[in-house]
């Protein structure tokens, strides 16, 4: 008789998850739903295993003499073989991403906590993978004296607001949920979730959802920690396309700037700086968008100067990214690049020089008090 191969057996326990995650069966019920059927004493055996490794989530619950046997919650993905090591690069990995993937904890005055308290789903299911394999005291060891994560200036959301939308994109239904936008406006959302996408320390999803200017609809961004109360619905957005969504968000993204992009060809805009020696190291080396150029030794610029030349749709966040860098930054193009900063060159020197004679006003008025409190102690 042919002993069952680890394979056929971690394809049975997988399936016999996957059956009692969508509904109770009663034993004799399980059995003869798999493929190939088992013989009893082989799914008892199963059910023992599973128990112990899954305790309170599978459970078998008295249905008059018999047991009904149910799993609570999304199944897990069994391993066809076991794992005997990992070397000490894969556990770093482990350690590191659980680290990139901590939401942070605004109760926490630090950025950067002490490497116990992990928040978020990713962060705390790789924390249980960590402690699952036994290696809690590697961990220790390693995090945070060795690698520490700071999570300065992110952003956190809540706790259901992952799970929620990412087993809705992988069972391709959709989704309801309240947003509050960057204007502060908070209003309800019926979208169809299609990726999300990890951006500077804060997931975002892009969905399709409708919009009265183009109409019925289009992909969307939304950052997750700006979402509250989702959850699944069955029901698409009416318009909503049924193809096509994947590649239109890929496009999305490809020539996006940060968070910020579009799939319109209308939005791409070609954007030409000319870099100071000082900026140069926060540029160098890394993609700012489409057919990037970087030009060395330009004669009509000051010596050490570059110009750096590339294509995105996200210009709104690029203006102010290139503005941060004040002076260092010189805009070449587009022109409403070039207009918007120096808007808002304007605008901060008309602010500053209102707050210098404030600031001047208010020393003088102090001085003076001050001047006048010593001549009476003189006096007397």
């Amino acid at each position: 008789m042919r002993l069952p191969a680890v394979t056929d057996m971690a394809h049975r326990r997988r399936r016999i998850l996957a059956l009692l995650a969508e509904r109770p069966y009663l034993r004799e019920e399980l059995r003869l739903a798999l493929v190939p059927i088992p013989a009893a004493r082989t799914l008892a055996a199963d059910l023992a295993w599973l128990r112990r490794e899954f305790p309170g989530r599978l459970l078998a619950e008295a249905d008059g003499r018999a047991l009904l046997w149910r799993f609570v919650g999304e199944p897990p993905h069994l391993l066809p073989r076991a794992l005997a090591a990992l070397d000490e690069d894969q556990v770093a990995a482990l350690i590191a991403a659980r680290g990139l993937l901590r939401l942070p904890d605004l109760a926490r005055p630090s950025a950067e906590d002490d490497g116990t308290a992990y928040h978020g789903t990713l962060s705390r299911a790789l924390d249980r993978l960590l402690h699952a394999a036994g290696l809690d005291d590697e961990a220790r060891a390693i995090a945070p004296d060795a690698i520490a994560i700071s999570r300065f200036g992110v952003a956190p959301e809540e706790d259901e607001v992952f799970p929620v939308c990412f087993a809705a994109i992988r069972a391709g239904a959709a989704l309801a949920f309240t947003y509050t936008n960057n204007a502060g406006a908070t209003h309800g959302v019926h979208a169809h979730p299609v990726r999300l996408i990890h951006i500077a320390g804060e997931w975002h999803l892009i969905a399709w959802a409708p919009d009265a200017a183009t109409a019925p609809g289009r992909l969307k961004q939304y950052r997750l920690s700006r979402i509250t109360a989702p959850s699944r619905s069955e029901r698409r957005p009416p318009g909503c396309p049924l193809t096509g969504l994947r590649a239109e968000a890929a496009t999305l993204l490809r020539d996006a700037f940060r968070a910020t992009g579009s799939a319109r060809l209308r939005d791409r805009r070609a954007v030409v700086l000319a870099v100071s020696p000082a900026a140069w190291p926060f540029i160098e080396r890394r993609r700012w968008g489409d057919r990037q150029e970087v030009l060395d030794h330009q004669p009509d610029l000051p010596p050490g100067w570059r110009r750096v030349r590339f294509v995105t749709t996200g210009l709104i966040e690029c203006q102010h990214w290139v503005l941060g860098f004040g002076a260092e930054l010189r805009v070449e193009g587009p022109d409403e690049l070039l207009t918007w900063i120096a808007d808002q060159a304007m605008a901060v020197h008309d602010e500053s020089k209102r707050s210098l004679r404030r600031v001047s006003h208010t020393t003088a008025s102090v001085s003076s008090v001050d001047a006048a409190g010593e001549k009476r102690d003189a006096d007397v």
